[in-house]
């Protein structure tokens, strides 16, 4: 999709799966970033990285992200940062109305994308504010690539407003929002990016486009989200393959309010969600403005069902096929709130990539609602396939309107949920609200 785009490809190439540089020709025009810390850091490398960032440090003319961004006077300049710890307030990528900052590409030029870190922290207004890492707005054909960021009490990228983008080995982790997310934007592509510890999305997503399906709008591949509140958030007409959603507390949610239809869902390993943050809020440990946390703690942002795979909540027209979906205790798919329109074929419940039998609560819940979803060619641990309610509609005689029991009470129950903030230190636990217990254990048989 990038060469389609017509998005430069990056300075660097990728050495195998580890995001290690290999030198190619410097993009010209360019710009360069280093850290206090970069010196040591370039010192301590070896071969040609070491040459390379020698090289570009004799170079280095700015000492923040921002100060390069605000420097740049002509499009498609790249924007290379140097190994260092980089202490930003929210960078802020704008393309304006003449678009000298479009095509920019930022790109650290570290082995790995955690070796350019760049980070939030405490400034004298911050408190609860939603401070955001990186927020690109009109920047078409942004490129970012291999760098981290994180401890941001927002997201740690946020893309919006933004037609033509790629994030290519990025890591958002330890944010108070989202990891990686894209509003409002159209022909984008995330791919062999990483989310983690992050309190709302790993990676989220609200393309502006209704393209209905007739092309994707925004590509996610390869990508690694874990330890999140949620996995992925998807919108209108994604493509979501061949990535990995676990230990989070739900792998992949898709809702009407994220104006969500059209997505194709393939070829994902979405496993073993079923942490549950919640205890970190009734506690008080979330009662402390989001700097002043520990990096990991999770202080969830909404109330989500924890333990299940795949969450359908009134989204329509998607397409969820060959996914491994394992190990996840409430259900492997929820899908409920007059969803409609939805296929779910040839996915694989129960087993591990090995083969292990790692069953899930149940495989498939739907409150019965929504007309034309259908179920077909699944396959399951628990020898047939094990869903409430028994007895799913196929893809020959999907469902029709009118049928099944809506799931407003529980919708409205977790809807009170309250976080953490500075007026309530310990949220608010929502009576008749399972959502936020952790299921027990199924055994398999």
């Amino acid at each position: 999709m990038a060469v389609l785009l017509g998005i430069a490809a990056p300075a660097f190439a990728l050495d195998g799966n580890d995001g290690s540089a290999a030198q190619l020709t410097l993009a010209a025009p360019r710009l360069v970033v280093c850290a206090k810390d970069s010196a040591d850091r370039v010192g301590a490398q070896s071969g040609s990285a070491r040459a390379l960032n020698e090289a570009l440090l004799r170079e280095c003319s700015y000492d923040t992200v921002q100060a390069a961004v605000d420097a740049v006077y002509r499009r498609g300049t790249t924007i290379y940062l140097l190994p260092g710890k980089y202490h930003d307030a929210t960078v802020t990528i704008a393309g304006g109305a003449d678009c000298v900052r479009c095509d920019l590409r930022l790109e650290g030029t570290g082995n790995r994308p955690e070796e350019v870190l760049i980070e939030g922290g405490r400034t004298a207004d911050d408190g609860w504010s939603q401070r955001v890492g990186i927020h690109a707005e009109h920047a078409n054909g942004l490129y970012l690539r291999n760098f981290t960021t994180q401890r941001y009490s927002g997201s740690g990228v946020e893309v919006v407003w933004t037609d033509g983008f790629v994030i290519d080995h990025v890591i958002g982790r330890w944010n108070g929002s989202y990891g990686l997310a894209a509003f409002a934007t159209d022909h984008g592509v995330l791919t062999d990016c990483t989310a983690t510890g992050n309190s709302g999305a790993g990676i989220a997503m609200a393309p502006v486009t209704n393209v209905a399906g007739a092309r994707p709008t925004v590509e996610v591949r390869r990508c690694q989200s874990r330890g999140n509140l949620i996995g992925l958030a998807g919108g209108d007409s994604v493509y979501v393959h061949d990535n990995d959603f676990s230990g989070n507390a739900v792998g992949i949610t898709a809702e009407s309010r994220a104006w969500q239809s059209h997505g194709s869902f393939i070829a994902n390993r979405v496993h073993d969600n079923n942490v549950n943050p919640y205890g970190n809020v009734w506690s008080g440990r979330c009662a402390k403005p989001p700097w002043d946390r520990p990096r990991d703690l999770i202080c969830p942002s909404e109330a989500v069902p924890v333990g299940t795979g795949l969450q359908m909540s009134g989204g329509g027209q998607n397409t969820y096929a060959g996914n491994l979906v394992y190990g996840n205790w409430r259900a492997g798919v929820g899908q409920l709130a007059y969803a409609r329109g939805n296929r779910w074929l040839g996915n694989l419940m129960g087993f591990s990539p090995s083969g292990t039998t790692v069953p899930n609560g149940i495989d498939f819940w739907w409150d019965g609602t929504g007309d034309h979803n259908c179920w077909q060619d699944n396959a399951s641990s628990w020898g047939g396939v094990r869903s409430k309610p028994q007895s799913l509609p196929d893809c020959t005689h999907p469902s029709g309107a009118g049928a099944g029991a809506p799931s407003w009470e529980i919708l409205a129950a977790c809807a009170s949920y309250v976080p953490a903030t500075s007026s309530s230190p310990k949220g608010f636990r929502p009576a008749g609200c399972d959502w936020v217990k952790t299921p027990p254990r199924p055994a398999p048989r």
